[in-house]
């Protein structure tokens, strides 16, 4: 076991300089809009892909120079890739055969309640089984840290939830859209944005998204036209303790118009909103205040 390190990373015009240092034993979630480079991330941490330029290790020893069967890091793809005409069984036991290492495939399947299944040919299973069963295959190969890319999507919520308690404090990095129902169990997020890699805050995660892609993803209701003073032009989040709670709306104190702009006040944030917005139900008062009417569309 021992911390994930990786400085200098390049490939192509994705990315240019990724950097991160990940604690083991910790699962850390990896978000970012489409073809921002997550998935190519895991593919080069895991040696499918050449790299071009930086360095990689686990606990200081380099891992660069392995072939992706020795490294210590193994992945989980997207699509799960089984050897279809192979039973349940004979697909869980693969990596330990292969590497001869000891084979804890009898457990995992219990364990994801793939005995039911375990000579169904792979080719006769639906996504989730085939899931459920990609993840035991993984999890039958000795590594120091997992990488999976969108694994869960196919998982509903009580498999989720079985899933996450066998993870249990393995070292992860999982590649996830479905941040509502993954947030409870990461212990850290990264975000891979503009060719650039930032961890989040999670106890501020809520309250300060840090863009407005991140702030979409995770209440997208909440994501008005308009700026956030700070932030770019284009979108701007609506914080929690704004969210309306009654019909009557949360209170916004105007402070000046600037063409078709309000510049207001909500829960001490100031805030510039377009003045008429088709479907944004802002009501300017005469009497020098604005509210925000209760919707659903916001």
């Amino acid at each position: 076991m021992g911390n994930l390190t990786f400085r200098g990373v390049g490939f192509a015009k994705l990315f240019q300089g990724l950097e991160a240092e990940l604690p083991q034993g910790r699962r850390i979630g990896l978000t970012g809009p489409n073809g921002c480079g997550k998935t190519t991330l895991l593919r080069l941490l895991a040696g499918w892909l050449p790299w071009q330029t930086g360095q990689l290790s686990i606990d200081s020893q380099d891992q660069l120079a392995l072939p992706p069967e020795k490294r210590q890091l193994t992945l989980l793809p997207a699509q799960a890739v089984l050897f279809a005409h192979w039973t349940v069984r004979e697909n869980v036991s693969f990596p330990a055969r292969s590497l001869g290492t000891s084979d804890q495939s009898a457990v995992l399947m219990q364990e994801l309640q793939l005995e039911a299944l375990a000579e169904r040919k792979a080719n006769r299973l639906s996504q989730g089984e085939r899931q459920r069963v990609a993840w035991a295959r993984v999890l039958n190969r000795p590594a120091h840290w997992l990488l999976a890319d969108e694994g869960l999507s196919h998982l509903d919520g009580p498999q989720r939830h079985q899933l996450w308690q066998i993870l249990g404090q393995r070292s992860l990095l999982l590649v996830t859209h479905q941040l509502q129902q993954d947030l409870p169990w990461l212990d850290q997020l990264w975000v891979l944005e503009d060719g650039r890699l930032r961890r989040v805050d999670l106890e501020e995660l809520e309250r300060n998204p840090g863009s407005p892609w991140l702030a979409g993803q995770l209440r997208p209701e909440n994501v008005w036209p308009g700026e956030l003073l700070g932030w770019r032009a284009g979108a701007w989040w609506l914080p929690p303790e704004a969210w309306k709670d009654s019909a009557q709306g949360m209170a916004a104190r105007w402070l000046e118009q600037r063409g078709e702009q309000w510049k207001v006040e909500v829960a001490g944030r100031t805030l510039w909103l377009p003045r008429r917005e088709a479907g944004q139900n802002l009501e300017p008062d005469p009497s020098l205040s604005a509210f925000l009417e209760g919707s659903t569309s916001c």
